[in-house]
């Protein structure tokens, strides 16, 4: 099992089905911008390849709780802050 895995089944045992999922929409987001970030200003090192498979095996465990999970009140997911950047 993943530690990104492990950090989703805490959150679901902690807040719920829905707050996980919610958090796994917003890392989806935010893992993306991460690894395909190559300006220098904005780089970060999840783009790097020594990185950048352990970031996309994160989004992948992510990605497969949010699909798993299409019964979430589309509210929630409204609920996710972006912060004006993307």
């Amino acid at each position: 099992m993943s530690n990104e895995q492990n950090r989703l089944d805490f959150i679901e045992q902690r807040d719920g089905r829905d707050a996980a999922v919610v958090f796994a929409l917003r890392t989806l987001r935010t893992y993306r911008k991460a690894v395909l970030a190559k300006r220098h200003p904005r780089r970060h090192h999840a783009s790097l390849p020594e990185y950048r498979r352990s970031f996309i095996e994160s989004y992948v465990v992510c990605k497969r709780l949010a699909s798993l999970a299409i019964n979430v009140d589309s509210s929630a997911t409204r609920a996710i802050p972006d912060n004006g950047k993307g």
